[in-house]
């Protein structure tokens, strides 16, 4: 009995540490960044990129600049694992969103991407099961590998004419994506793009 319990505690202390990792992505910034309000970056030449989060917001407002210099990326694997982040609004200053930048948000629900981003890397939005609202900004070129794949919410998706390379399983397993509109300028579509997309039925 008495190791039933001393086992059933392990694993109430196991479970709330584990939801307690999650209420954001690092508790602190790592050692070689720095902190503006729970933003933690790098400074490189005036420009800032944002690499990881340490504040335990759910919905945040990502600065377009720090101490006077903008915000130019958002680094790889920024966010990912913010488990409670519902919602972010990126500034204009932001011309790249980097591998993993998002992967594994599960609660975020909608996202825009402005017109001045450039590229949105891989695997960027991967594993965002609740991501039931895109927009990708009219400057997007590049849309990377695996970039929004196991968006099991999404059910419809716009790309921009200034699309010109969507990756390899870009929209796979998008289970729900019904609807997909191909911008002009689109001249590749990588291997799997929308593999496992069970519910489309329109496309052009």
């Amino acid at each position: 009995m008495i190791r039933k319990s001393i086992v059933g505690l392990m694993v109430g202390l196991w479970v709330m540490a584990a939801a307690n990792a999650f209420a954001y992505c690092v508790e602190t910034c790592p050692d070689g960044t720095n902190d503006f309000n729970g933003f933690c970056y790098t400074e490189s030449g005036g420009e800032i990129t944002i690499t990881d989060y340490a504040g335990s917001g759910t919905d945040i407002d990502i600065p377009a600049e720090i101490n006077g210099n903008p915000v130019l990326s958002i680094g790889d694997d920024a966010f990912s694992y913010c488990e409670n982040l519902t919602s972010v609004t990126i500034p204009d200053s932001v011309t790249s969103i980097a591998e993993y930048a998002f992967a594994s948000c599960t609660s975020l629900t909608s996202i825009k991407i402005p017109d001045s981003v450039t590229s949105i890397g891989d695997s960027a939005f991967d594993d965002c099961t609740s991501l039931a609202s895109v927009t990708i900004g009219n400057s997007v070129t590049s849309i990377g590998d695996l970039a929004f794949s196991w968006c099991s919410s999404l059910t419809g998706i716009i790309i921009p004419d200034s699309v010109i390379i969507i990756g390899n399983s870009a929209f796979q397993s998008c289970e729900n994506l019904a609807s997909v509109t191909i911008g002009n300028s689109v001249t590749s579509i990588g291997d799997s793009a929308f593999s496992d997309c069970y519910s489309l039925t329109s496309g052009s």
